[in-house]
């Protein structure tokens, strides 16, 4: 596991580089967002995953209208891509507008 954000002085993109998908929980690596966007994600990021689980306690989301505050890597663009959600419609809204 990778706790962002990072020191300075080291490359994030290097080690997403590198992640292993196998380990990769947070689906931030760039197997993982490959997969994710080509539609095959090989899980779905926890992260994303446990926002939709709790938006699913609320009840049905088929055809719900959802607002999702930023497009993070986390959370954001793996909703945007259909990260499990693709049952509600999504609009993404910039944090600093909220």
């Amino acid at each position: 596991m990778v706790e962002a954000p990072v020191p300075p002085h080291i490359d994030m993109q290097q080690i997403r580089a590198v992640l292993p998908a196998a380990k990769d929980v947070d689906g931030a690596g760039i197997e993982a967002l490959g997969r994710l966007l080509s539609g095959k994600p090989s899980s779905a990021p926890a992260t994303a995953a446990a926002a939709l689980a709790l938006a699913e306690t609320a009840g049905d989301v088929v055809g719900k209208h959802a607002v999702v505050i930023g497009r993070s890597l986390l959370v954001g663009r793996p909703l945007a891509l259909g990260s499990g959600c693709d049952s509600a419609r999504l609009s993404f809204k910039d944090p600093q507008a909220v």
